[in-house]
């Protein structure tokens, strides 16, 4: 871990999307914006989810990605993620830039797709504002649990 990246504190978001204990836990997510196939969220990235060579490592971002991408296509629906959630069928997730520790914002939106089935796109980008990963997903909506 480089010396210059100190770890933020655990409690600096307070998770808002249910991802499950693990993710919850690890990947906390701020929902900024959710409606009308859009779906904007925001992370803390601290030094606990940095690769050998000192960047974000890619699977926090692919799981970012992933939850960027259910979400916005949940939010296409009436209901939005009140009413669904997205179980992801496919997911590519490209890397262009090494990301740095801070918080991070993921902007998705829902790019077409049937009722159910939905394709959906995501953007990354660190705390400098940099692009880092964009992502393409085949989502599978399922009715939430009430």
């Amino acid at each position: 871990m480089p010396d210059d990246v100190t770890p933020a504190p655990k409690d600096t978001i307070d998770n808002e999307v249910d991802t499950g204990a693990l993710m919850s836990r690890n990947l906390p997510i701020h929902v900024v914006e959710e409606g009308g196939g859009r779906f904007i969220i925001e992370t803390e990235l601290t030094a606990d989810h940095l690769n050998r060579g000192g960047a974000i490592h890619g699977g926090f971002l692919a799981a970012f990605a992933d939850i960027g991408c259910t979400g916005g296509a949940a939010s296409a629906e009436p209901g939005g993620l009140d009413t669904n959630y997205g179980v992801t069928i496919s997911l590519t997730t490209n890397f262009i830039a090494a990301a740095k520790a801070g918080r991070a914002r993921c902007e998705a939106a829902c790019v077409g797709g049937g009722r159910r089935t939905k394709t959906a796109e995501a953007r990354i980008y660190d705390v400098t504002g940099t692009l880092v990963a964009f992502a393409t997903a085949a989502v599978r909506l399922v009715d939430a649990p009430e």
